[in-house]
């Protein structure tokens, strides 16, 4: 079975999918998230404060932030996702989302295909992820001891992993590319990050 939703942003955010530390949930699996590009910016399937959550099969399409786990998102996993967006981040780990997985996704995006901010201990791994005009793995403000590997990451405009005021983060077994554009740049970017090893 799959769903299809059409949703005006705050509607469907507030009331059914912005989950807040349910017990043990599956998230609408098998669903289609979409929306018209031209209405306010906003979340696909926002998890404040929520543990042991699996977010698995669904495609969300422009939405600013399509899968954002926040504010001590703990221990949830995120998988077999399509996230297609034309706005901003894919999946946005943000403000002590920690120990959570993040595989085998597909994810299309304009800016940062996975973002990890002041979040730590988490795993990213075998995932697709491309963005056109940002970094595909962007990770900073102190998120430490996170896991990225077995995943494909390219950009076509910045840097294919970008890292800032970060220690301890892990990156094995990447297949990384940043090129096709006159402004591609590196594939790594480090600023900031020797008060603590990245290997």
């Amino acid at each position: 079975l799959t769903v299809h939703i059409l949703v005006d942003c705050a509607v469907l955010v507030v009331f059914v999918l912005m989950i807040r530390r349910p017990p043990r949930s599956t998230l609408f699996p098998y669903t289609t998230l979409f929306r018209s590009p031209t209405t306010g910016a906003c979340n696909g399937i926002f998890l404040n404060s929520a543990d042991n959550s699996t977010i698995s099969n669904n495609t969300v399409s422009v939405f600013r932030y399509a899968i954002n786990l926040y504010s001590n998102a703990n221990n949830n996993t995120v998988q077999y996702n399509n996230a297609i967006t034309t706005n901003d981040r894919a999946i946005y780990l943000y403000s002590n989302a920690n120990n959570n997985t993040v595989q085998y996704n597909n994810i299309s995006v304009s800016n940062f295909a996975i973002l990890i901010s002041s979040s730590s201990n988490n795993t990213v791994q075998y995932n697709n992820l491309t963005a056109s005009s940002s970094s595909a793995i962007y990770i900073i403000s102190n998120s430490t001891n996170n896991i990225i590997t077995n995943n494909n990451a390219t950009t076509t405009n910045d840097y294919a992993i970008y890292l800032n005021s970060v220690s301890n983060n892990l990156f094995t077994n990447n297949t990384l590319k940043a090129g096709s554009s006159s402004n591609a740049r590196t594939v790594i970017y480090f600023v900031d990050v020797s008060s603590g090893n990245n290997t």
